[in-house]
């Protein structure tokens, strides 16, 4: 079995510089990116909450104030999500209606921290979504069960529980994303596998040397709430997926 490490002043130091300068793929319509950053180790066994989001008295935009970070925390730390001791299940307590709403997808590349490691960030407004996360065989839709075309050997399933990514038209909500193919070394390519009654589905893929009988690859999840700007909030919730770029161990 492969095992990740990290100290925890390494994550301080490695989210503190995810803060400062993550090397993102730029949505090609709005030149404009979205990731998470620092965090301090929390537990993901135990469920957590978040308030719904509030609104300033003051009606006046500030976009000066946009993508201040007001918190950050790590669910999950550096594991295999499919062991039985650590799987990787995030569970928040929030009314519904209104669902957290996806706004927008973000990928970036860290290969000068150890380990290395590629983003995925979903942006949310209203709330953080619960949510888990599952190495599978493959990635199939929901609904129908067909099987969803990834690119790659291995396949990470994100699923978000009482989330959506459509308005109330049933247009998508999503306003910025990198292309389907992204072609980082642990992430290929995503694709949404499901958006139906409060479930979003997600799958991401990538290819891998597998040179053991039980190959596995380390995620950590990172949430951070984000002023907009405007007097309301951003919640991102980042994946980052251990790969085997320069300056890290393989994984």
């Amino acid at each position: 079995m492969r095992r990740t490490w990290l100290s925890s002043g390494a994550v301080a130091v490695l989210l503190l510089a995810a803060l400062s300068g993550c090397a993102s793929k730029k949505n090609s319509a709005t030149g404009s990116s979205t990731g998470a950053s620092s965090a301090a180790p929390t537990s993901s066994s135990a469920p957590s909450s978040a308030a719904p989001s509030s609104t300033a008295s003051s009606p006046t935009p500030s976009p000066s104030g946009a993508d201040r970070v007001i918190s950050s925390v790590v669910t999950y730390n550096w594991s295999w999500p499919n062991t039985a001791w650590r799987p990787c299940v995030v569970k928040h307590h929030y009314p519904v209606p209104p669902l957290p709403v996806l706004t927008a997808i973000s990928v970036g590349e860290h290969y000068q921290t150890k380990p290395t490691y590629d983003r995925i960030s979903f942006t949310f407004t209203g709330t953080f979504p619960s949510y888990d996360a599952q190495w599978v065989d493959r990635v199939v839709a929901d609904g129908s069960g067909k099987v969803v075309s990834l690119a790659g050997n291995d396949f990470l399933r994100i699923r978000f529980n009482q989330a959506t990514a459509h308005d109330s038209s049933g247009a998508s909500s999503v306003q910025s994303a990198p292309p389907r193919h992204v072609g980082y070394k642990a992430i290929n390519e995503y694709a949404q596998a499901g958006d139906f009654e409060g479930v979003l589905t997600y799958g991401i893929s990538d290819y891998r040397t597998i040179t053991q009988s039980n190959p596995q690859t380390g995620i950590r999840v990172i949430e951070v709430k984000k002023s907009d700007g405007y007097g309301g909030y951003r919640y991102v919730v980042a994946f980052d997926i251990q790969n085997r770029g320069i300056g890290g161990n393989p994984v």
